[in-house]
This record gives structure tokens, C-alpha cells and sequence, in this order.
């Protein structure tokens, strides 16, 4: 790895991952604009899985990603360095996450928690070129104890500023 890159902040941030009280407030109202309620770990798993869900995290990430790789192509183009040094950390808490799930967790739910924990390593890795916090925003409905599970939007023209994220 380069050793010009600095990971400190990225690192930090993910460690205080470990210690989030994960679900603890799944069912539970949270008073958030901008966010709509399920009511079961079923309909949450459905909307991990939905075609909509994957479009607005993957868009979340190409926010970023095309700003960086226009604006700063020799930064962005450090990032697979950067992924590799973070990657045994984020595999790290989604294991921690696994393990608070109920047994019958399917792949694909956990595999949303690390998309997450990717994109949000990534907009603060990058943040002092874009400011964007889509991921990072999600990552703080985990930190209060709820499953944030999905994403809605009408349009593509509509994401980010009229998405709704789906949460239990």
C-alpha cells in the first residue's frame, strides 16, 4: 500500500463501529425525516433485496466516485489501496452486525450492512473533496439501534434529495 495514504480517520471511525448496540431498536418508532417504517424482519429482508435498494446504494457510491474520479483522479485512484487496508476491519463489524441478527438472516441483508460500511468508508476517506454523507447518514440510523433496510425513490432524476430510506 501506498504509504502516503492516511487511513487514521477511516480507521477510527469503523472501531467505533464494533460498539454499536446493533437492533437493539428494531420495532421500535424513530421520529426521522425522511424515512419509512416496516413493521417486520420479513418486510425488512424484502427490502434489502429489492431492485430499488441495490440502484440508490449503488448510486449513493457513484456520487462519489464520479466527482473523485473527475475532479481527483490521482486520489480516487487510490482506493483500491485504501479498500484493501479497511476491508478485515468492515468484515470485521459486519460480523459483529451478523451476530445480532436473528438466525434466519438471509445473505443479502448482511451483505447490505457491509455496502454500507463501504460507502461510508469511502465518503469519509474522500471527505475533504466532496461532501456527501448518504452512506454515513444510514450508518447513524444503525448507531440509534435500527435496521435501516432499503431505500425508496419515485425517479432517478428524484435520488438523493427525495429518497426515503426504509427502516425497522
Amino acid at each position: 500500500m501506498n504509504s502516503d495514504i492516511d487511513l487514521t480517520k477511516v480507521k477510527e471511525y469503523i472501531s467505533q463501529l464494533r460498539s454499536i448496540n446493533w437492533f437493539s431498536q428494531v420495532g421500535i418508532p424513530l421520529k426521522r425525516c425522511g424515512i419509512h417504517l416496516v413493521n417486520s424482519w420479513e418486510e425488512a429482508y424484502q427490502w434489502t433485496n429489492q431492485p430499488i435498494t441495490e440502484w440508490c446504494c449503488f448510486e449513493a457510491k457513484m456520487i462519489v466516485y464520479r466527482f473523485m474520479s473527475s475532479s481527483h483522479l490521482e486520489v480516487f485512484a487510490k482506493w483500491n489501496d485504501v479498500a484493501r487496508a479497511i476491508l478485515p476491519s468492515i468484515l470485521e463489524v459486519t460480523d459483529i452486525a451478523r451476530t445480532c441478527f436473528p438466525d434466519n438472516v438471509p445473505d443479502h441483508a448482511v451483505k447490505r450492512v457491509q455496502s454500507y460500511l463501504v460507502g461510508a468508508a469511502s465518503e469519509l476517506y474522500y471527505d475533504n473533496y466532496i461532501s456527501c454523507h448518504l452512506s454515513r447518514n444510514i450508518i447513524d440510523i444503525y448507531r440509534v439501534g435500527h435496521f435501516p433496510c432499503g431505500w425508496h425513490v419515485e425517479s432517478e432524476e428524484a435520488f438523493p434529495e427525495k429518497a426515503t430510506v426504509v427502516v425497522f
